[in-house]
């Protein structure tokens, strides 16, 4: 558990450089799923509700996690590699 956190900081790098929206869409979708892969457990403890009310409330949040981050998305080619941007040059 304790080298997800690492990983964890390469989301924002592999949101900018995804090819496409939905490959932005797809980035985001597995970093909500994959950090908040215990809500739907302590949905179900807390409210002692089934597990299906736990994996609902599990998917609205990742979607809305995933709508956010699709809309903020750009096809900017600039964006695609930042590290090799000549902007320091002007």
């Amino acid at each position: 558990m304790t080298l997800m956190l690492p990983l964890a900081l390469a989301f924002p790098s592999l949101w900018v450089v995804a090819p496409s929206r939905l490959a932005a869409a797809g980035v985001a979708a597995g970093y909500f799923l994959a950090a908040s892969r215990g809500l739907p457990q302590g949905v179900a403890t807390f409210f002692d509700t089934g597990l299906a009310w736990g994996i609902a409330l599990w998917l609205l949040a990742s979607s809305a996690f995933v709508v956010i981050h699709m809309v903020l998305w750009s096809c900017r080619a600039d964006r695609h590699r930042p590290w090799a941007s000549d902007s320091h040059l002007s």
